[in-house]
């Protein structure tokens, strides 16, 4: 069945003026999935990163490659390209993904992307509904479209046009928008212009021949003095270690325990302003071992008086910061995650001027970490001077609870932002045919028109996105009338309807 759209307008005691929000893009079909659901995707052109392989189960099913995660902490399952694998977004540019999410609690499968320019959009897709996740901090959500069921096999579309909008369709249908705002992502890739420090911990700089399993602090320090100071560490024990389960790249890897409240921190002088990665590989010990840790900018004049004193007293004049303070340039958070297997981290931080930086780390400072004694080691850790490149992140993020999902395919075009073709949309489904509406005495009457019975949503949403009136509605096929409140409300909003296949939205005008 060929899906149009039929839009009436009909004054009864007070007019409503409205317009379609769906801006025409050219229809095209996107061709050959450059991912088809079959075997990882990294057998394709993508990387697969963060996985804790001991989380999550990988199953092969005859609709697409199965991603079940268990409900423990901090269990990513992610994959990526950049412009190095073809993802080459200098301008407008469509991805496309086939996704049954069968099960989500905190988030469910999302698509992440950022053009050359350095606009980012990040949709996330659960089992009822698509949330826009662009902005931050990146655990705000906006909803584009709820009361969905996006158990089965349904295909999401997001196009980027060049004035930095990206259209969002699901099964053909556009139902919604979102800014690619630009704000930098956690999660974005860079490509390394200049490397600050690279080392596999020790070898380098010890020699293994004669170098005890553990050593102490200062002859850590003075073995890698020039290249890490970690001089400024407390309370904690650390070392070498060359048990090939403990060691990830090369012979060696460096072992830290925190005794009580330790902290580890590892000082790098001399860095220029500009933005960095750091990286390392990584694992602990045991459960509840996951380490928090930060970055810090050290100012040349970081005294922060909290008052200022007069002949004895406090002065009226204001408390003030030093001329040159320490800057936190990555706040505190779980850089290490709880795992017993080695996983790669990288995280990105700016430096504003030229300065030392410290990076410090730390465990048991919260309920649920342990309290004392956690293990941890890194390998290969490193720093980097780095630019942003484009990238495409899908997949499910560091975040609690069971995700169960399928990837059909997935696939991009780069040529430009693109619709899907009318041969794309579903057929025989319970699709708008029409939607028209009319008011009377503060009531809204939604008129509209399904092929086939369905669970039906109509929401009124303010243009910063709030929903203010929702009501669902059990609809037949053929023609139907839900009434929704106006009272008090002037202005222009935008009215959803929204069917288990089907969405529309329109932009109206109470008066």
């Amino acid at each position: 069945m060929k899906r149009t759209l039929q839009i009436a307008l009909i004054a009864l005691i007070s007019l409503i003026q409205f317009q379609s929000v769906n801006a025409q893009l050219t229809p095209k079909e996107l061709g050959t999935p450059i991912y088809n659901g079959q075997d990882n995707p990294k057998a394709s052109k993508f990387v697969q990163i963060n996985t804790i392989n001991d989380s999550v189960t990988f199953t092969q099913q005859s609709e697409g490659y199965n991603v079940f995660t268990k409900g423990s902490l901090y269990t990513p399952v992610t994959w990526y390209a950049t412009s190095d694998s073809g993802f080459v977004a200098n301008g407008a540019y469509t991805v496309e993904a086939k996704v049954a999410v069968a099960k989500s609690m905190k988030n469910g499968f999302f698509i992440e992307m950022q053009g050359t320019p350095g606009k980012r959009v990040k949709i996330d897709i659960d089992t009822t509904a698509i949330y826009n996740m662009t902005y931050s901090p990146s655990t705000a959500k906006e909803v584009v479209v709820n009361n969905l069921d996006n158990r089965g096999m349904h295909t999401y579309r997001v196009a980027v046009d060049n004035s930095d909008m990206a259209h969002i369709y699901r099964d053909g249908v556009k139902v919604g928008s979102a800014d690619a705002d630009g704000l930098v992502s956690s999660s974005a890739y860079y490509k390394d212009i200049e490397v600050i420090q690279e080392d596999q911990f020790f070898e380098d700089f010890i020699d293994l021949a004669t170098a005890p399993h553990v050593v102490n602090n200062a002859t850590l320090s003075a073995n890698l003095s020039g290249n890490w100071d970690i001089t400024h560490s407390t309370w904690c024990k650390m070392g070498i270690d060359t048990t090939k389960a403990n060691v990830k790249v090369g012979l060696t890897s460096f072992w830290f325990n925190n005794g009580t409240t330790g902290e580890l921190k590892i000082k790098k002088t001399g860095l220029t302003a500009g933005k960095y990665k750091l990286s390392f590989w990584s694992k602990t010990k045991a459960a509840g071992e996951a380490y928090k840790g930060s970055i810090t900018m050290l100012g040349t004049d970081p005294n922060r008086p909290a008052v200022k004193y007069k002949d004895g007293r406090p002065d009226s004049i204001p408390a003030y910061i030093g001329t040159d303070p320490h800057v936190v340039v990555l706040a505190s958070q779980v850089l290490v995650p709880d795992n017993r297997n080695f996983n790669y981290r990288e995280y990105a931080f700016d430096v504003i001027r030229d300065r030392d930086i410290l990076i410090t780390f730390h465990n048991g400072w919260s309920n649920s970490q342990k309290p004392g004694w956690a293990n941890m080691w890194f390998d290969d850790l490193r720093i980097a001077k780095v630019e942003s490149v484009p990238f495409i992140r899908f997949g499910k993020d560091s975040e609690a609870g069971v995700t169960d999902f399928t990837i059909g395919s997935l696939t991009y075009d780069m040529t430009g932002a693109y619709e899907p073709a009318p041969s794309g949309i579903a057929q025989n489904k319970s699709v708008l045919n029409s939607v028209y509406i009319t008011t009377s005495n503060g009531v809204m009457n939604v008129n509209y028109t399904l092929s086939n019975t369905s669970k039906v949503n109509i929401q009124l949403v303010d243009l910063s996105g709030r929903v203010l009136v929702h009501q669902n509605a059990y609809a037949n096929a053929g023609h139907n009338l839900t009434s929704i409140s106006t009272s008090g409300l002037k202005g222009i909003y935008l009215l959803r309807v929204i069917t288990a296949e089907a969405a529309e939205t329109l932009k109206v005008e109470v008066k």
